[in-house]
């Protein structure tokens, strides 16, 4: 359907006159009418007006192959759509980088308690070497015996064990997330 016909078609679902409508548009009805003969075509402007009149798109009134079912509404719930689809694809994306970031923390701690002095005390003769935080050690003159790849100790010893659960807990939540949103998008 041509842009003539439409504008006819949709004058008169509204029970509108040419010249009630060209008095809406500030316009002549002679303009009007040579609109629906398909004599001329509006300006810019008028097209915006009669679009937001009608509540049809710019696209609908100038494209002969869309059908009035291509609405203001229905292009906002396409629009909608999309932008909901490119916040979850931020959402997976910073989620799937946090997973990344924290498997890369767990790494990095891991492989320097190879590498950096740790220690672990005894607190009898008998007993087995156990981590102890180093001031307490310290405060009760407990005989430290030095390790390295000790994961626990070297927590310990640094005093970085908050952070390695913070690690933790930002892991469990990202891969959550990522679980949750791998379901929604099945169904």
């Amino acid at each position: 359907m041509c842009f003539a016909s439409k504008l006819k078609k949709l004058r008169k679902e509204k029970g509108l006159s040419q010249e009630q409508l060209a008095m809406l548009l500030t316009i002549s009805r002679q303009d009007v009418s040579k609109w629906e003969l398909g004599e001329s075509m509006p300006d810019t402007e008028n097209i915006v007006q009669i679009g937001e009149l009608f509540k049809v798109t710019i696209d609908y009134l100038l494209k002969d192959n869309l059908e009035h079912g291509s609405n203001v509404s229905d292009i906002d719930n396409k629009v909608n759509i999309v932008k909901m689809s490119q916040r979850v694809k931020i959402i997976k994306l910073i989620t799937i980088l946090l997973i990344g970031f924290s498997l890369l923390g767990i790494l990095t701690m891991w492989v320097l308690s190879f590498i950096v002095t740790s220690y672990k005390w005894t607190t009898g003769t008998n007993s087995p070497p156990v981590p102890i935080p180093y001031e307490e050690a310290q405060d009760n003159f407990y005989p430290q015996i030095v390790v390295k790849g000790d994961f626990p100790a070297f927590l310990q010893t640094h005093g970085v064990e908050g952070l390695f659960f913070v690690i933790i807990f930002i892991l469990v939540i990202s891969i959550t997330l990522l679980i949750i949103f791998s379901i929604e998008k099945r169904t």
